[in-house]
């Protein structure tokens, strides 16, 4: 059990910082035509490798850090709070790189 409470709580934190670079993105790109609607699909594909990627870097380099539930189910804090750190730290990096792009 205490794997699968490690799989969710980063699998969480992936999404959290998907949605978190996907509602960045899409303020960003609103407002324009069909080329801006490519640009989206573009990012949107770029933003899901980057989910995955922060995935697995989570997971291979803070594995054993993550609390494994004491009891049986999974933990409700954690992934919450991992959710949320990581949809704040998605949106804050690319708004970021988006302000040092103009």
């Amino acid at each position: 059990m205490g794997g699968l409470g490690r799989l969710v709580q980063v699998l969480s934190a992936g999404m959290g910082f998907f949605l978190g670079y996907f509602w960045v993105v899409s303020r960003w790109v609103a407002g324009g035509g069909e080329a801006t609607r490519e640009l989206l699909r573009i990012a949107v594909e770029a933003g899901v490798m980057l989910s995955a990627l922060y995935v697995l870097l989570l997971a291979g380099l803070f594995w054993v850090r993550i609390p494994v539930p004491q009891v049986r189910g999974l933990r409700v804090v954690v992934s919450p709070l991992a959710f949320s750190f990581s949809c704040v730290l998605g949106a804050v990096g690319m708004q970021s790189a988006l302000w040092v792009l103009r």
